[in-house]
């Protein structure tokens, strides 16, 4: 440790009590689940302990029905569902408290909170998603929400909506049955495994390596499950110690069959506080993650979180993500709806099961993140592509101020914003290959196929996958691409004018690359793939406009 620039803080009482509470609450004996804390569910064993206790807003604040404030969920794309707050692990980072459950889900009142996700917008690939503490402490009641929705959740999957079940999970947990079950005859499951090395000595989750071993071994069975490896991902939090190794573990992840990584420096640490990277290691961690993506090319790494639009987006508003405990009480970030206690029960906005929105709450922390911007004079003089980088669950651990600039936040966004330009044309140029391959290989019904599919979408009439339109489709695809230019005004005869009507639709860049070869033509597909895929309902309109 003495070769990194963590400085471990004096603690005060307050952060002494919060980790004391942040223990592993559940190990495992013999193959049953145990735990010597009365105020956590455990499987069928919590039903005495299921009081809903949710959090009551102040007099004078506002509380509205959803019906009345559907603008503000209109950009949300995911919910987390806190089946338990109890965890099997203590890692470092992780700012949850593990001894204390405000109530547990039923089947009902799961399902519940699905609709009333699918209900708030008519966005596409939302994500349904069990979350902890450690949510395989409830596999019963996963299992039960599954089968007993199955047909409803596989059809709005399958529809042009797109939503999809997933889970985070530690991975100490999984079972083999279990994998078969989740993964086994359905294609809306997903699951996220948290894990950051396959060192355990230097692991800041406090994991053994027989468990280490025991993760490994569910993932491959996972991977051998799974027709699609892409619904399995790995979500890894960075240290710098972790980082040295990023590449060999990168190597073991994809011998065990990932294809699908999401990478997060660790900066803000429960014990430790703010972590100042050194340079040089920034510079190790991105250059080992660049090899991998250029050894592996159907590798998808995708870098950091809790990036936001500057004076817009931020967690405490719940913009495009909330957590949602068994009392419906929700908030922007896990940490918050974890806690209820030690002043965090003012980030929970509202309640699902009464149908509350707590509307004065939304102002307060919008105007709050957007006086940081004209008071701070770090953040008046920031010019990183307005984006911005907060966890307001660690600044308040950390200091007093909901939201701050730090030494750190420039260099993160600086790091998201250039990371994510990269690593976004290397997926690029990466599927214009796989494009052209596709082209020699097929012919110009792969053309067709591929425009009529994008249109379908686009219009929200998605029928099926691409070897559906390949079979309908025929080998001129003028004729496709003629008709779909029709509907949105235009005139096109080829890919490039098409692609241009459709970025004057949506407010994008004209591209005037000569269309003379088939590697030009992929381009400019994947160029029309990129729009229909990443279009938004209001992309011109900030949250903070319409909280005005």
């Amino acid at each position: 440790m003495d070769d990194y620039a963590n400085v471990r803080r004096v603690l005060n009482e307050a952060q002494k009590k919060r980790l004391d509470s942040h223990k592993a609450s559940v190990y495992e004996e013999d193959g049953v689940l145990k735990t010597d804390i009365e105020k956590i569910n455990i499987g069928d064993k919590g039903t005495k302990n299921n009081k809903l206790i949710s959090v009551l807003p102040a007099k004078d604040e506002k509380s509205v029905p959803f019906s009345e404030a559907e603008f503000l969920f209109r950009d949300l794309v995911q919910v987390n569902a806190m089946l338990t707050n109890a965890c099997n692990l203590s890692c470092s980072y992780c700012y949850e408290q593990h001894n204390k459950d405000f109530g547990r889900f039923t089947v009902e009142s799961l399902k519940k909170v699905y609709d009333w996700m699918n209900s708030r917008n008519n966005g596409q690939k939302k994500v349904f998603q069990f979350f902890g503490g450690e949510p395989l402490i409830h596999r019963k009641l996963i299992e039960e929400f599954i089968e007993t929705h199955h047909e409803e959740l596989d059809s709005n999957y399958s529809n042009y909506r797109g939503t999809f079940v997933s889970m985070v999970t530690n991975g100490l947990l999984l079972k083999d049955d279990f994998i078969e079950f989740y993964f086994g005859q359905r294609d809306y499951t997903h699951m996220m495994i948290s894990l950051d090395t396959f060192n355990s000595a230097i692991d800041h989750r406090e994991i053994t390596p027989p468990q280490m071993e025991k993760v490994k071994k569910s993932i491959k069975k996972c991977i051998d499950v799974l027709d699609d490896p892409m619904r399995l991902v790995i979500r890894a939090t960075l240290s710098e110690e972790t980082s040295s190794t990023m590449g060999e573990f990168v190597r073991e992840l994809y011998d065990l069959g990932i294809r699908n990584l999401v990478v997060h420096p660790l900066v803000l640490d429960s014990r430790n506080g703010y972590i100042s990277w050194k340079e040089e290691n920034w510079l190790n961690m991105r250059s080992q993650i660049f090899n991998a993506l250029e050894s592996y090319e159907d590798l998808y790494i995708k870098f950091s979180e809790g990036v936001g639009v500057k004076e817009d987006s931020n967690c405490m508003v719940g913009s495009h993500m909330v957590a949602i405990d068994a009392s419906g009480d929700f908030s922007g970030c896990y940490f918050f709806t974890n806690q209820k206690s030690n002043g965090a029960d003012i980030a929970v906005l509202g309640n699902v099961m009464q149908d509350k929105v707590y509307v004065d709450r939304y102002k307060k922390f919008q105007g709050a993140y957007k006086e940081m911007f004209e008071t701070e004079e770090q953040c008046r003089t920031c010019n990183y592509q307005d984006a911005c980088y907060q966890c307001p669950a660690g600044n308040l651990d950390t200091g007093s101020k909901m939201f701050r600039p730090d030494d750190m936040c420039q260099k993160i966004v600086k790091l998201y914003v250039d990371f994510q330009k990269d690593v976004a044309k290397k997926i690029f140029m990466r599927n214009v290959k796989q494009r052209l391959a596709r082209l020699k290989e097929i012919g110009p019904k792969s053309t067709t196929a591929e425009i009529m599919y994008f249109r379908d979408i686009w219009l929200r009439l998605k029928k099926g996958d691409f070897d559906y339109y390949l079979d309908k489709a025929k080998d001129d695809p003028t004729f496709t691409i003629q008709f779909w230019s029709m509907e949105l005004g235009g005139n096109a005869t080829n890919v490039k004018e098409l692609y241009n009507i459709i970025a004057e639709r949506t407010g994008r860049p004209r591209i005037d690359i000569p269309l003379n070869t088939d590697l030009e033509r992929c381009y400019y597909i994947q160029c029309i793939s990129s729009i229909v895929f990443n279009k938004t309902k209001h992309h011109d309109t900030k949250l903070s406009t319409l909280l005005e």
